[in-house]
């Protein structure tokens, strides 16, 4: 019933097919819906896994169209949108500065505040750039395409069935001192165990783990990590779990840092999202 709704859609809402790597809230951000609505509308809660190919109706449909008119007007004006990708390092003041753009401005065109975190490797939209000056540094088309090679890659190699990697988890979490529920129920809210999903940000697989992280803990765990390879995927995402374990003061700390970054959480606490997060992955590891 839902699929054929989303097919042809339904007064007032839009159709969206989940792409490897997709998570309902991430969904929810993009569309710029809230969560509540999106999961209501399609009879879910935030425990529910999504999987590639899966169609969800998006409330409010017309916004694309609206989107489209917005810029179609914005380029006949001369000028049209970029985007930038957030660097290890950078604050909101700082991209503001390299873009040439208000940081109100900024903040406003994605729906941030001064409080907002951001992180690296977060697209960025930066508003009402002439179309002849190009933006200090755009990186978005670079890696869109590290994330689609990485997934062409994917595609074409065989990857373990859902039963192996679930093995694979408990194997490695045992031999790295970590749950392995909790490791099994990071595993499941990231990629549903699936090795061939990666994200817009390009995090890759099982645990899906940026490349940055997965360089950060080859030199934990002493040798070099190829995300690509299902246990080497694995292995990053549990090693980061035990490294968290030893720094956070409980479980969900370590939950929510393996999300949001432990020093985001102490500093800021749990974003909203981060708490979805959080209870999604302790109701997944209930069940394990």
């Amino acid at each position: 019933m839902l699929d054929r709704l989303a097919r042809r859609g339904r007064p007032g809402h839009g159709a969206y097919a989940v792409r490897p790597g997709d998570h309902l809230s991430g969904i929810a951000k993009h569309h710029r819906v809230s969560l509540r609505s999106l999961l209501k509308v399609n009879a879910l809660d935030v425990t529910t896994v999504i999987r590639p190919g899966q169609r969800l109706l998006i409330p409010g449909g017309s916004r694309p169209a609206r989107a489209e008119v917005k810029q179609a007007r914005s380029t006949a004006a001369g000028v049209a949108a970029v985007t930038v990708i957030v660097r290890p390092g950078e604050t909101l003041g700082g991209i503001a500065a390299r873009a040439r753009v208000n940081q109100r401005t900024l903040l406003k065109a994605n729906r941030l505040t001064m409080t907002s975190i951001i992180r690296p490797n977060q697209v960025l939209r930066i508003p009402g750039q002439p179309v002849r000056t190009a933006p200090a540094a755009p990186v978005s088309p670079r890696l869109s395409a590290a994330a689609a090679a990485n997934l062409r890659y994917l595609n074409a190699h065989p990857v373990p069935s859902r039963s192996q990697v679930r093995t694979m988890i408990i194997q490695a979490a045992r031999g790295h001192g970590v749950d392995p529920r909790l490791a099994l129920a990071i595993g499941w809210q990231e990629s549903g165990w699936n090795q061939r999903a990666v994200s817009w940000a390009n995090a890759i697989g099982v645990m899906q783990c940026l490349p940055s992280t997965g360089r950060y803990m080859s030199g934990v765990v002493g040798r070099p990590l190829n995300l690509l390879q299902t246990q080497d995927s694995i292995t990053c995402g549990v090693a980061l779990l035990r490294t968290l374990q030893r720094a956070a003061r409980s479980e969900s700390e370590v939950i929510a840092a393996y999300y949001q970054g432990l020093d985001s959480v102490r500093a800021r606490g749990m974003l909203e999202e981060t708490k979805r997060y959080v209870a999604a992955v302790l109701a997944h590891k209930s069940r394990m």
